[in-house]
């Protein structure tokens, strides 16, 4: 059906953007930009996990809600590392 292939598009773009950012982390060899990743890595395994309980417990609410205030925690690290691999840098390099 329709939805299930957008679900699905939507899944393999997020999987490539984030190797896309573990790779160009890791390319760069980076110190400042591997607590950012450690923080979208650990907070993307809690979100997988988080999703297959809720789906096991049959969607009881306290899963659903935590899962999707880890969305919101994935959001905010990925801004965090956003900030500090180009932001950060051009304020520094401005001067």
């Amino acid at each position: 059906s329709a939805i299930t292939n957008v679900f699905i598009f939507i899944f393999v773009y997020l999987r490539e953007i984030y190797c896309y950012i573990f790779y160009s982390v890791f390319k760069l060899n980076n110190p400042k930009l591997l607590r950012p990743i450690i923080i979208i890595g650990l907070t993307l395994l809690l979100q997988i996990i988080l999703g297959v309980i809720t789906i096991l417990s049959g969607v009881k609410i306290i899963y659903a809600s935590l899962h999707q205030i880890n969305s919101i925690l994935i959001i905010l690290s990925t801004l965090y590392f956003l900030y500090i691999s180009e932001y950060k840098q051009k304020l520094t390099n401005s001067f």
